[in-house]
């Protein structure tokens, strides 16, 4: 008979049939783990007194990593669990370790055992375990095994195997505690083995850890045995399970004799407890693992790790988290599937996902979520909890990717009159159906597909112009897939509905077919207008028409709208008639585009919209011509005045004519003939006059081409003032100044006298053409000439001058040989072929001398200030006699005010007087 279960069998046995126990108690324990404080702190005092060890072992706290409790197994009285046979040593091989029923030494035979191990922190990291004996009369000797690798008592053949069946076998890391129970004494050491490696038969090999990681005590005095407190099922959470595997509670319970009486108390060095300091051997040896399945606690004929093992308590110590049963998840179709793992209740723990394949496991995935490869397949994979304080890993517990198929979904539509068609179409896999409604305007949805639970939803996929041209009704059916769609109006057959069906079975996953409606009655044909593309601004009566005669059936009308189609025109009206018309005709405006639009209506009884036709017209501007403004008038010059015409056009292209030219001047010249804005130089008489200039302006549009427009622009010379005439005051021999007098005076004229060789000398005088109103100028130095000139508005006269040739420097001393000959008798003219005209006179920025010599020779041309200072030489070359020439001269800002000028050639001289505009 089995008497009992190890712990591979009792992992299975619990997460399949007892999780309704453990979920609870791992639920709490991961809670508490979310912040572990001083609460949670595991405080043992080994001091030989069994009270913690009750508490502790009853405690939730996710300080304690793994804990064990286990009562010595008796069959009618008998210890089944006693170690049999000359190789049940420590040091031999486990294959040959043999257990059953027989007696032991009351001293040697353990009745209650359990181990603990905890992590407090980083560097309090303890193994613990306790164990009792019948007997203290004598001492004995007590071992520890913590196995890495599941074990099991075979109860058929007593022996030691493996979760398969096998042999057992130590695993490279199984932990070997000894201890000794004195007979009196108190303290005592314990001495650590860790199996390094095992031989090919099973034989291990250890390193010791002597006396180094770990102590223990015992009973001092009689101590209170826990037994002795009133226990409930809460209280103690411990059960083994039969060979049934039904849950059996074990309880801590002290009796030393053959009738089970029960003690309250434990003698003198019958408890024994201890513990092996985890962190010290990981710091001795970082290789150490401390993922224990089972422990077992055995009695020794000695110390020596070669003594003969005699009585056992054999138990479970899951250090390594159970890994909780896992959900899976599912998906419609081929593709990845989101699997997330459970680790609650085990403290800081990270899943491990595998496949399985031959026996093999592969890991494929690290961490609490997976998503998997694209499978078109259920698949089935297996996930694992690993403690990252220990680096422990849990079983492996399977995890479903379920793939579940698509249903098949058909729609379509009931045949009944007006309805026909139904076979699969380009964008209509379940069917292109017409409908004729003359006869109906409605069409029946069905759908099948879903199965039993499955659900239906009908939807429209069709944007048509109108939204309430047709209803669908309901939307949803949970059983049989109907709906009806309602077309109120008919509608054009370019208008094809299409409605989907999207079938969800009971596993959610959808499947959807696509079901037309063609409704309607035929339509002419599109309509298509002609006429004028592109008129002019402001031209009426333009005739636009149909090219096809017009359908009696249907109702045309035509509207003009803006060029976006979202209002009417707002430069074209329809002149006359717009409806049912073959032609209308039409008025534009203003510049800018337009759509001429004919609609078509039935005139049946659902009024039926076929296509119409759109027709666009670009009004084109007419040209515009601007010449701009008069420019002032200007004072003749011989050479011809420039006038700058600030004209603007658009819409075309300009050429500029003459419009009229009352003095038969010759044709002007312009700078560009073809621009609005140009300059334009005209050669007038002296008399002044004025010339009239007309821009057109040529539309640039061709089909057809808009009007020109034009405008006139006047060109105004006035006359040349004329020339003063002087003549000299008679002077007598005593007069030290002459004077002279202007004899043909001019009304509003300004005469300005001035002498080439006396620059502070400059008088003005205006005439006001008053009754006996003369111009005289007196006060002028003999010798040294004189030069008049008359102003009238901006225009200057040329200057009436005398100026004598002197050397530079000299002075007229007498005239004539004769101090006393009167001044009248003297003529101090040049020749009459020396010219210098000056202009425009006044003058802002720039001048233009005309020259002409009587005689040829070197000359010059100098601009002297009103102070007799030169401030700069025109001209300084050869002059050829009675050949005209000019010089232009751009007048610095500093050189701006009034200026006298002298031309000499040989022995020739002539002065002038520059007047600056101020």
């Amino acid at each position: 008979m089995k008497e009992f279960l190890t712990n591979a069998e009792i992992r299975v046995k619990r997460n399949k049939e007892n999780r309704k126990y453990l979920f609870p108690v791992l639920l709490s324990l991961q809670l508490m783990l979310l912040s572990i404080s001083s609460i949670g702190q595991i405080i043992f005092t080994i001091d030989g007194n069994p009270s913690d060890w009750f508490t502790h072992l009853r405690s939730t706290s996710p300080n304690i990593i793994a804990k064990s409790f286990q009562h010595d197994l008796n069959s009618a009285g008998v210890d089944v669990s006693i170690f049999t046979g000359g190789g049940s040593k420590d040091d031999l091989p486990m294959s040959g370790w043999l257990s059953g029923g027989n007696s032991t030494p009351p001293k040697d035979d353990i009745l209650n055992a359990g181990s603990m191990l905890v992590i407090n922190s980083p560097t309090d990291k303890k193994l613990l375990f306790f164990g009792d004996r019948k007997s203290v009369s004598g001492s004995a000797q007590i071992g520890l095994w913590f196995f890495l690798s599941p074990v099991r008592i075979n109860p058929t053949t007593n022996k030691f195997e493996n979760e398969n069946g096998g042999a057992a076998i130590h695993t490279v890391g199984d932990l070997l505690v000894l201890c000794e129970f004195t007979n009196g004494g108190v303290q005592a050491d314990v001495d650590v083995y860790k199996v390094i490696s095992v031989s090919a038969n099973g034989t291990p090999t250890f390193q010791s850890f002597l006396n180094t990681l770990g102590t223990g005590k015992t009973n001092a005095a009689a101590v209170t045995a826990p037994n002795s407190i009133p226990l409930s099922a809460a209280d103690w959470p411990f059960f083994i399970l039969d060979a049934q595997g039904n849950q059996v509670r074990t309880d801590w319970y002290y009796s030393t004799d053959s009738k089970g009486t029960i003690l309250t108390q434990y003698p003198d060095n019958a408890f024994y407890e201890g513990y092996v300091d985890l962190a010290a051997m990981e710091a001795a040896d970082p290789n150490a693992n401390f993922c224990f399945t089972n422990f077992l606690m055995e009695t020794r004929a000695s110390h020596e790790i070669s003594a003969t093992l005699k009585d056992m308590v054999f138990g479970s110590f899951e250090v390594a988290p159970n890994t909780p049963e896992q959900t899976g998840n599912s998906r419609c179709g081929p593709g990845t599937v989101q699997l997330t793992g459970n680790c609650s209740g085990f403290g800081d723990a990270t899943g491990k996902w595998y496949t399985l394949s031959n026996g093999v496991y592969t890991l494929v995935h690290t961490g609490m979520n997976f998503t998997t490869p694209s499978i078109s397949t259920t698949t089935t994979y297996y996930f694992s909890c690993t403690r990252t304080d220990l680096g422990c890993e849990g079983d492996k517990e399977p995890i479903v990717a379920t793939i579940n198929g698509n249903p098949t979904i058909t729609g379509d539509i009931t045949i009944k009159s007006g309805i026909t068609g139904g076979s699969p179409a380009t964008d209509c896999p379940g069917g292109l159906y017409d409908m004729n409604q003359n006869i109906t305007n409605t069409a029946d949805l069905v759908a099948s597909g879903a199965g039993t639970n499955g659900t239906y939803i009908w939807s429209a996929l069709t944007t048509v112009s109108n939204p309430v041209d047709y209803t669908l009704s309901p939307l949803t059916s949970t059983s049989t897939g109907n709906a009806t769609a309602t077309f109120p109006i008919v509608n054009p057959p370019s208008e094809l509905y299409r409605f989907k069906v999207i079938g969800t079975d009971a596993n959610g996953c959808i499947g959807e077919d696509i079901v037309c409606v063609s409704p309607g009655a035929s339509c002419p044909q599109p309509c298509s207008i002609s006429g004028l593309t592109t008129p002019c601004e402001n031209t009426q009566n333009i005739t636009y028409s149909l090219a096809d005669a017009l359908d009696p059936l249907f109702t045309y009308t035509w509207t003009l709208r803006n060029a976006a189609d979202n209002g009417p025109a707002t430069n074209a009206t329809i002149d006359g008639a717009n409806v049912d018309v073959q032609s209308i005709n039409v008025d534009v405006t203003d510049p800018g585009s337009f759509k001429i639009k004919v609609t078509l209506q039935s005139k049946g009884p659902y009024g039926q919209t076929c296509p119409g036709c759109t027709y666009d017209v670009t009004v084109n501007p007419d040209p515009e011509a601007d010449a701009g403004a008069n420019p002032a008038s200007q004072c003749y010059i011989a050479a011809g005045n420039t006038f700058a015409l600030s004209g603007t056009a658009a819409n075309g292209t300009v050429a500029w004519t003459v419009e009229s030219n009352p003095q038969g001047w010759p044709a002007p010249t312009f700078s560009n003939s073809t621009s609005a804005s140009t300059n334009v130089t005209v050669v007038s008489g002296s008399g002044g006059g004025y010339m009239d200039l007309r821009m057109t302006v040529t539309s640039s549009f061709t089909a057809p081409a808009c009007p020109p427009d034009y405008d006139i622009v006047r060109v105004t010379v006035l006359a040349q003032a004329a020339k003063p005439e002087v003549e000299l005051v008679p002077i007598t021999c005593l007069d030290v100044t002459f004077s002279i007098k202007v004899t043909n005076p001019v009304a509003g004229t300004t005469y300005t006298a001035t002498q080439p060789h006396n620059a502070a000398y400059d008088e003005d005088y205006t005439y006001q053409g008053n009754q006996g109103e003369e111009v005289i100028f007196t006060g002028l130095a003999l010798g040294k000439g004189y030069s008049v000139i008359g102003t009238i508005g901006s225009c200057v006269t040329q200057p009436e001058a005398c100026t004598p040739v002197l050397p530079e420097g000299e002075t007229l001393r007498s005239v004539a040989g004769s101090t006393t000959q009167r001044a009248e008798n003297f003529d101090i003219k040049l020749p009459s072929n020396t010219k210098v005209s000056a202009a425009p006179n006044p003058f802002s920025d720039r001048v233009r001398f005309n020259l002409q010599s009587g005689v040829s020779g070197r000359g010059t041309l100098e601009l002297f200030n009103m102070l007799g200072q030169k401030v700069h030489t025109v001209f300084d070359g050869y002059v050829e006699a009675n050949k005209s020439f000019y010089r232009d001269y751009h007048v610095p800002s500093s050189q701006r005010t009034n200026l006298v000028y002298v031309f000499r050639v040989g022995d020739q001289q002539i002065t002038g007087k520059l007047i600056n505009l101020r």
